[in-house]
């Protein structure tokens, strides 16, 4: 009889343990566990999760929640749960410290009566491995990446984004000052820098060394780096991400303390730094790069341009063609066909005009305009900015020139090296009117320096004036000169004339290329 009831109650005891671990699984945390990866100085992280209820059964519920390092708080914390209800909940670790690295652990645990359920959560904040090595070193005698400032310098010929928001194509100039802010001396200092696409993980402008130096107890050095963001980066433009500040700039230095003094002497110290960026994406813009014309040419001269269409958006691209326009150089809207573009593709820009003969000597503008298949100008999003860039180009020389003045120009003083020279210009009006002139004169920087210009030259029909124009001779200076005597009448050039001088330091005179007379020794220029 005893055996029978011990049986009985073993037999209950089995029962009772077995309901009790039934009832304990019917709350559980979907996913079972949090194991999350972010970067380093993301002071906070949030997670989604789901409660399940399957038994059947309503629950009083109550929460704690534990944590290795920061803050953990729930969104919200239901006081119930019903029967097979599925609460969706969200949890967020902050208070992480921004110089934290390594693992941080905790639980979210959840009760209703005589069962729980507990949600085990691992966050590793992590940094790239060029990062982790600076950390493990450590940082001896404040060794400091004081600052790092972005500057666009925007593409050849615009500028779309800003200095902390980027267009592809877009240069950026990056100033990094390094401050040994302690009270010893660190030699061997190794800069390197890299750009980081957070969301994936890895270097689009793969991590390098830059530059080595020493640096004095509370000396600070600058460095200068500059990157464009094109086809040349270690990633395909299509991977690139427009999220929010997910780029980042590192910079690290690495050193040695060289100073008896110190405590630390001969020991590495290291510092390492960062400065957020974004990238801006458009779903439909076309843009020009790598514009290629000659900076100065002739009038008469044949000129050819080349340039790269690329395609920065997102979407492909039907029918872009580009409009030319200059108005004074004879360019009137001509239209470039370019044709189908895929995202983040380019196909070649090709266009060749002629300068008119008797174009001014003066710097022009000429315009590019891309255009999408409904014949309208590309605009980005960003900023409403349309897809035009203007390009400048000098014309000098070989123009035609006003025939009613002539220019010649004769030595009124001793040409030598260091020393003033003086010219006598003479301007002769062969017009029916009086007439007023001015002058000016270039291409004498690297010999000499301006010193006076002549005023306003007042002429009458038929008549010749006469003005003067003295240069300073840059000391040390010998041999064949140029340079350019410019007449404006009205505001307007109307003639010009490279002249050439010899210039000989050891003479006491100065011989003048061109025809000289027994008078006086004239200055003639080298042709028009």
């Amino acid at each position: 009889m005893k055996a029978k009831t011990f049986g009985l109650f073993a037999l209950s005891i089995f029962a009772l343990v077995f309901l009790m671990g039934a009832v304990s699984a019917t709350l559980s945390f979907i996913p079972p566990q949090i194991n999350q990866t972010i970067l380093h100085d993301q002071t906070s992280t949030t997670f989604n999760f789901q409660l399940n209820e399957t038994s059947g059964n309503p629950f009083n519920l109550t929460w704690t929640r534990t944590s290795t390092t920061g803050i953990l708080t729930l969104s919200t914390q239901p006081a119930s749960i019903t029967a097979n209800q599925i609460l969706s909940l969200s949890a967020t670790l902050s208070n992480i410290p921004s110089d934290f690295l390594g693992t941080i652990t905790g639980n979210i645990t959840v009760g209703g009566g005589s069962v729980s359920t507990t949600l085990p959560i691992s966050i590793i904040v992590t940094a790239p491995q060029e990062v982790l090595d600076c950390f493990t070193t450590g940082t001896l005698e404040e060794l400091e990446i004081r600052d790092i400032d972005f500057t666009n310098n925007g593409m050849s010929h615009a500028t779309f984004g800003d200095d902390n928001e980027w267009f592809p194509f877009e240069e950026i100039e990056v100033e990094i000052d390094i401050k040994n802010d302690g009270d010893f001396d660190i030699d061997d200092i190794e800069v390197s820098w890299g750009l980081y696409d957070v969301d994936a993980g890895e270097w689009i402008i793969d991590f390098d060394e830059e530059d080595e130096f020493n640096i004095k107890d509370g000396d600070t050095e600058t460095l200068i780096i500059s990157f464009k963001l094109d086809d040349d980066l270690d990633v395909d433009l299509e991977d690139l991400s427009d999220n929010t500040d997910n780029y980042r700039l590192y910079v690290v230095a690495d050193g040695t303390i060289d100073d008896s003094g110190s405590s630390n002497d001969g020991q590495d110290t290291c510092a390492f730094d960062y400065k957020s960026a974004s990238m801006i994406i458009e779903n439909d813009f076309v843009i020009l790069d790598n514009i290629d014309m000659p900076e100065t040419v002739q009038c008469g001269e044949n000129v050819q341009v080349t340039a790269d269409v690329w395609n920065i958006g997102d979407d492909d691209q039907d029918d872009v063609y580009v409009l030319v326009k200059s108005n004074e150089l004879g360019i009137n809207n001509k239209k470039i066909e370019i044709g189908d573009i895929d995202e983040f593709d380019n196909a070649p820009f090709n266009f060749d005009f002629q300068v008119p003969e008797d174009a001014e000597e003066k710097t022009y503008s000429i315009r590019f305009t891309v255009y999408d298949e409904d014949n309208d100008i590309y605009e980005n999003d960003y900023d409403d900015d349309e897809s035009v860039f203007s390009v400048f180009l000098k014309v000098e020389g070989n123009c035609a020139v006003d025939s009613e003045v002539l220019i010649s120009a004769s030595l009124e003083s001793e040409a030598k090296a260091g020393k003033e020279m003086v010219i006598s210009v003479l301007l002769t009006n062969t017009a029916d009117v009086t007439r007023s002139f001015t002058m000016q004169a270039s291409g004498y920087d690297a010999w000499a320096e301006l010193s006076e210009l002549p005023g306003l030259l007042t002429i009458n029909a038929d008549s010749v004036g006469e003005a003067l124009l003295k240069l300073d001779l840059k000391k040390g200076i010998s041999g064949e000169q140029t340079f350019l005597v410019m007449v404006y009448s009205d505001n307007e050039l109307i003639a010009t004339q490279p002249v050439s001088v010899n210039v000989e330091s050891a003479r006491p005179f100065l011989g003048i290329t061109g025809l000289v007379t027994t008078d006086n020794a004239y200055l003639w220029g080298i042709g028009l």
